[in-house]
């Protein structure tokens, strides 16, 4: 389970907060968590709409874990051991899916890589007939904020 200090020193900044007392998810959930912490030198906060039908129950999809997962970063080396035609379809469909600022900078390890998009990455992979595991440069403990 996170911590104040840990809140305080990982939270992103413009980080959409919750309020939603009556959430059957908010005891386990980043975003309620993370509330009460939000800098005092910020003039703004974003927060989920209360008032939406989906927001505070269990299929609220701004849900966010507050178990610590495995996150990779960087995969400079994805596609070293694909024939050359594969490794190319495969990062341009991946330039498609995240832009190619963005791709660059998870390629470089510059943005965290949760699980649900190492899944698509592998799914973008197997679809263009990669059968391994795709190839991440590093890994560390933490939160899919």
């Amino acid at each position: 389970m996170i911590t104040k200090e840990e809140i305080i020193h990982f939270m992103p900044r413009h980080y959409l907060t919750c309020s939603i007392v009556e959430c059957p998810l908010h005891e386990h959930c980043l975003r309620w968590k993370t509330r009460d912490y939000v800098s005092e030198k910020e003039h703004i906060i974003m927060t989920v709409n209360p008032n939406h039908p989906v927001n505070g129950t269990e299929k609220c999809e701004y849900f966010r874990s507050d178990e610590k997962l495995t996150i990779a970063w960087g995969f400079v080396h994805l596609i070293d051991n694909m024939p050359r035609s594969m490794g190319t379809a495969i990062r341009k469909e991946l330039e498609t899916i995240y832009g190619h600022t963005i791709y660059y900078e998870f390629r470089r390890g510059e943005r965290p890589i949760p699980p649900a998009m190492r899944e698509r990455i592998a799914s973008v992979c197997l679809k263009h007939g990669w059968t391994e595991a795709p190839v991440y440069d590093r890994f560390t403990e933490g939160y899919d904020w």
